[in-house]
């Protein structure tokens, strides 16, 4: 098994109901795996996400949907940035 550390920012955390989620996912689980699984548990999740595409970014990095999550990984979930002047 994998730990993970998966934050949820903004909007986000009132939809989990939480700023973190501490979760054990299966070795070869990928970022687009654990996403379906987030979408799943979290059903206000998967209506944001028939709406907007959020950003998800991988110990601060942007990474492909295919890539492995690896101990001690830190996914962060976030709705893309809004406004202006």
């Amino acid at each position: 098994m994998v730990r993970i550390k998966i934050k949820a920012l903004s909007l986000l955390k009132d939809v989990i109901g939480k700023d973190h989620i501490d979760l054990e996912v299966p070795f070869g689980t990928t970022l687009k795996e654990l996403i379906n699984k987030l979408a799943h548990d979290y059903k206000g999740l998967a209506e944001i996400m028939e709406k907007i595409e959020l950003i998800v970014l991988v110990n601060g990095e942007k990474k492909s949907l295919d890539y492995k999550l690896v101990d001690g990984d830190e996914i962060a979930l976030m709705p893309p940035a809004s406004g202006g002047l």
